[in-house]
């Protein structure tokens, strides 16, 4: 209620957002973020609460809308990746298989950061799967993190040996009806949810690969630490390199640090005395992220903002078409002049001043045709702009449609392959 449904409302507006789980192996992270993977109650998690309320909210704006002469769409598109001993992988690519708890890195595929000179850093080859409901969203979850790399140690049997990284991007677009012609415009949002994989030391790992995974998860969040502590020191007016691309954790998620998002930590402890130590670091670590000053936007298409602009243009138009200033009417102006000259022939004086204010008047007149001409093909050339904006579109829906039919055949791929090696899919 006070942390992630604030941040579906940012993400409705057309903000980026992002919310990490961060703290010590076994104090809740994971819970927090997924709940009990069965339940859909009191104790489902942040991720499918924020899913729930997020196609509910969809319902209402198509509800809402279809009330007006507006209508809305609203789009969800899912993609799963976890960051493990450094490499990136798919969780639901639909050909891994290697996670699974077994932790193995030999038949799974490493991804690539590459970074945007508009968008940021975004991952190559990632699978994108749209969704049209909470049930099509809940098996892609299900099916993910039956693939996140998790093991047992001396202080968790279930550890999160990777960070996993839940994004949704939500495209809402909304139609209007304006003068007789159709007017779209859309707010992409990109929705970050991270579950980290939990600080510890070494001595609570067991040996080999856990090892290995504890120093990787602890330089990963090391640098995370140091990116922090550089952006807070950024807020205070001081000069400072921030070390992105130390680590694959940091460079992956640079719009939601310093960047176009809105961000916000869940930062989790453990009740037991013997870890006061750890839970105190863990409150630093959170205090420092509280002074991170992101500087986010809207993101929207381009031209709603011409669209917003010209609409006080268009009425303002069509109101002096429709009562046309009197100071300025050519008839009014004809009359009140003959009026003038008729009672005033023999002043030089008054006769001067009546030809210098015609002449103003009819510079003025001038100026409102080139005005209001101006004006009429500057929608001219708008209406064009959109119509071409609408067919793209319309060509965007048809792309999306059979986007979404590939990835229900490739859900369903998923789920059956699951049910052969005998495990149950909820939501499926």
């Amino acid at each position: 209620q006070k942390l992630a449904r604030p941040l579906l409302d940012r993400a409705y507006m057309g903000y980026n957002i992002c919310l990490l789980a961060y703290g010590q192996t076994g104090s809740g992270k994971t819970y927090s973020i997924m709940g009990e993977e069965c339940d859909e109650g009191s104790k489902a998690g942040i991720i499918p609460r924020f899913c729930q309320d997020l196609f509910s909210r969809a319902a209402a704006l198509q509800r809402s809308y279809d009330q007006t002469r507006e209508s809305v769409r609203v789009q969800v598109e899912l993609s799963y990746i976890e960051i493990y001993n450094e490499k990136l992988y798919d969780l639901v690519g639909g050909s891994s298989g290697g996670g699974g708890g077994g932790c193995s890195e030999k038949s799974r595929e490493p991804l690539r950061v590459r970074e945007h000179p508009v968008h940021g850093p975004h991952v190559v080859g990632a699978a994108v799967h749209p969704v049209e409901s909470y049930q099509q969203l809940q098996t892609w979850l299900v099916l993910g993190n039956r693939e996140r790399s998790i093991a047992a140690t001396n202080f968790n049997d279930k550890s999160s040996r990777s960070h996993a990284v839940f994004t949704l991007k939500l495209t809402h677009t909304q139609t209007e009806r304006i003068a007789g012609d159709e007017f779209q415009h859309s707010r992409v949002s990109s929705i970050n949810i991270v579950d980290l994989a939990g600080s510890e030391r070494l001595s609570t790992a067991t040996c080999g690969d856990r090892i290995k995974e504890g120093v990787c998860i602890n330089k990963s969040l090391l640098t995370l630490g140091k990116v922090i502590t550089a952006l807070a020191e950024c807020g205070a007016r001081r000069r400072t390199f921030v070390p992105y691309r130390d680590s694959v954790l940091t460079w992956l998620l640079k719009e939601s640090l310093g960047g176009n998002s809105e961000t916000a930590m869940l930062a989790t402890v453990s009740p037991a005395s013997s870890q006061t130590e750890e839970s105190l670091a863990t409150l630093r670590y959170a205090g420092q992220a509280r002074k991170i000053m992101n500087i986010n936007r809207v993101n929207e298409d381009p031209k709603a903002r011409i669209i917003r602009n010209l609409k006080a243009e268009v009425e303002l138009l069509r109101s002096r078409q429709q009562q046309p200033s009197p100071v300025l009417s050519p008839v009014r102006l004809f009359t009140e002049n003959n009026s003038f000259n008729n009672s005033q022939r023999n002043n030089d004086i008054a006769d001067v001043n009546d030809k210098e204010q015609q002449q103003e008047e009819e510079e003025q007149q001038q100026l409102l045709r080139e005005e209001l001409l101006l004006e009429k093909q500057e929608i001219v050339s708008l209406r064009a702009e959109l119509k071409c904006r609408n067919q793209e579109l319309q060509a965007a829906e048809s792309e999306w449609q059979s986007r979404l039919k590939e990835s229900n055949r490739a859900a369903a791929a998923a789920v059956e392959r699951c049910r052969k090696a005998g495990m149950m899919v909820i939501g499926s």
